[in-house]
């Protein structure tokens, strides 16, 4: 197994494969922007799927300097905060980032990464979900979250920033693991329920969202 910045790839290139595979683009010639590639598992993915136009930028220098072992011929760079490109890309993925920027920065933070898109360009988020049973320790666990999103206050930012999009939550990829997860989602929805919640909502541990800046496929 190897481990690129505390993650095992092989178990983050399932997760990608399982929860977002069947939205990504067949055309192999896309161009495509991992923003804040972290240790790298999402150039890791494309690469291994075929994917032969990638960039990945982080903000993060040794992030950078893991993630550009992974990616062979493909570029990655060190940005600042601030980063903001001419380019234009097909799909942008922004995996574990969001919940990194200030409340007050988010509309503008998601404005700019709809300029960066192509026209039907697509977006890929994950972040946490504030609707699971252990979301204060998601958030909690790193000292540089700023917060973490309902469906609801999700999917109000994406359409400030001129955003239509899926809010889902995620699937494991073990199948046994999977159902028993869906068991306890299950008693936590009940759980929602009696106090006047939504039932409908995903209770995983993260939210994942399917966005385009005109429509959905």
């Amino acid at each position: 197994m190897s481990y690129y910045f505390g993650l095992n790839i092989e178990k983050e290139y399932k997760y990608y494969k399982k929860n977002f595979k069947k939205y990504f683009p067949k055309d192999r010639k896309i161009k495509i922007l991992d923003y804040g590639c972290g240790a790298g598992a999402g150039l890791y993915y494309c690469i291994k799927e075929g994917y032969m136009n990638i960039t990945g930028i982080d903000i993060n220098e040794t992030a950078v300097e893991l993630s550009s072992k992974l990616a062979g011929k493909f570029r990655v760079f060190l940005v600042s905060e601030e980063f903001t490109t001419n380019d234009k890309y097909d799909l942008i993925l922004l995996i574990d980032v969001l919940e990194h920027i200030k409340k007050e920065k988010i509309s503008s933070f998601l404005s700019n990464i709809n300029s960066m898109l192509n026209q039907n360009g697509m977006l890929i988020i994950r972040t946490i979900n504030a609707n699971c049973p252990i979301a204060s320790q998601t958030r909690y666990n790193g000292f540089d979250h700023e917060l973490s999103f309902t469906v609801d206050s999700f999917k109000y930012y994406l359409e400030q920033s001129g955003f239509t999009s899926m809010i889902k939550g995620e699937s494991h990829y073990n199948p046994i693991i999977n159902c028993i997860r869906m068991f306890f989602n299950l008693l936590t929805k009940i759980y929602y329920a009696v106090y006047g919640s939504d039932f409908k909502r995903p209770v995983s541990k993260q939210l994942i969202a399917i966005c385009k800046n005109d429509k959905l496929y």
